[in-house]
């Protein structure tokens, strides 16, 4: 889980505390108040750390209900940031010293809202189809 980190020291190694969470949901980095905090910096700095995670960051009033078969689903009015580094094809985090600027490449990111959901054993997102937007066809 992530203990701490600011938004000034944002892609710098060291930057993040880290610690063991719960482990009540395996396999996910959790960051809450992701938006108005600013804190897309120190997730991304732990899934560099911890490649084989997924980033999770909640903004506010937004949450994840976790339905059976390891599913959760977005619930609330803000939205979900999801990092998945599984792909990346450079993380230079483990060959840079301690407040040396970080890079990443191909670092898969995916918003989602409310309804949405992500299967975290098979890492597969499923969008809810309430977010598509009906345009009526107009006569000519």
């Amino acid at each position: 889980m992530i203990k701490g980190g600011g938004i000034k020291e944002a892609f710098t190694k060291g930057a993040v505390l880290m610690g063991e969470g719960m482990g009540f949901i395996p396999n996910l980095i959790i960051d809450s108040h992701f938006i108005r905090r600013g804190r897309f910096g120190r997730l991304a700095e732990a899934v560099a750390r911890f490649p084989k995670l997924i980033g999770i960051g909640l903004a506010e009033d937004t949450g994840l209900v976790i339905k059976k078969c390891n599913i959760v689903e977005v619930i609330g009015s803000g939205m979900v940031i999801l990092f998945d580094p599984r792909k990346l094809k450079h993380n230079n985090q483990a060959m840079v010293e301690n407040g040396t600027p970080m890079s990443l490449n191909n670092l898969k990111t995916h918003i989602l809202a409310n309804g949405d959901r992500f299967d975290i054993k098979k890492k597969k997102l499923k969008i809810s189809p309430h977010h598509i937007r009906v345009i009526e066809s107009q006569t000519l």
